[in-house]
């Protein structure tokens, strides 16, 4: 009583007529692809570094907001990281004062699964639209009276 090859044949061939091969053939790439556009392979071939330019640009994070992010206990804990820091990529020369993201790195690199838990506290931070101290803080049981507050305002929303 399951699906028959001819009931599948037409759904295929419904699902390419609305979707076409074009995108069909896209879907898989489109599933990896934050990880392939926020990392890059250094001279040697051997580490991925994380970009601090894409990084900003695929989180919509400010610098300031995503050095609060890499500093969260959330972040570090789990991956038992005492900090990130952001530094030069190796062997590129930068000027003192430059502004320029795209030759600096973290240090550590971020896992894949500290990319995902980045990415989860940062949709969780425009959700609930707290501040980033305030969620870290909930989010490892130490809640003070700020915190409090927060809670119960957006409980009352």
């Amino acid at each position: 009583m399951g699906i028959s090859i001819w009931q599948l044949l037409i759904l295929l061939a419904v699902v390419i007529l609305i979707f076409g091969t074009k995108k069909l053939k896209n879907i898989g790439g489109d599933l990896g692809e934050l990880e392939t556009d926020i990392t890059q392979e250094s001279d040697d071939g051997s580490v991925s570094v994380v970009l601090i330019s894409t990084l900003l640009q695929r989180t919509g994070l400010s610098y300031t907001e995503l050095r609060q992010v890499l500093g969260t206990d959330y972040l570090r804990t789990p991956f038992e990281v005492e900090d990130y820091n952001i530094v030069p990529i190796p062997g590129v020369l930068i000027t003192e004062g430059s502004c320029d993201t795209s030759k600096l790195m973290l240090d550590p690199q971020l896992s894949p699964d500290a990319l995902n838990y980045m990415h989860r506290f940062v949709r969780l931070i425009r959700k609930l639209d707290w501040d980033v101290k305030t969620l870290d803080q909930v989010i490892n049981g130490n809640i003070d009276e700020h915190s409090l507050i927060k809670i119960s305002s957006t409980a009352l929303s």
